[in-house]
């Protein structure tokens, strides 16, 4: 019983990590959309275009189909999960 209990924990010891890490990843993967969003921007600017601006529509094509992917995979899983007894 105890045999059992403490593979449960290691379990979530495991998973927990995991988690940390899938998150931690996702963040940094955030930041560097942004701020290499930002460097183009920056480059940009010696053309003529205006940089928040720039940056903003950079940001925006580069981060939204893939968060617009996430949100769908997320929704598709959970009809997935609800139709199955």
């Amino acid at each position: 019983m105890t045999d059992q209990r403490s593979d449960a924990d290691r379990l979530r010891k495991v998973v927990r990590r995991a988690t940390f890490y899938a998150y931690g990843l996702w963040a940094i993967t955030i930041i560097t959309a942004v701020g290499g969003a930002a460097l183009i921007a920056w480059l940009l600017t010696r053309s003529g275009l205006p940089f928040l601006e720039t940056w903003i529509v950079i940001v925006v094509v580069v981060l939204v189909p893939s968060l617009l992917r996430l949100v769908w995979r997320a929704v598709r899983e959970r009809t997935r999960h609800r139709r199955e007894p």
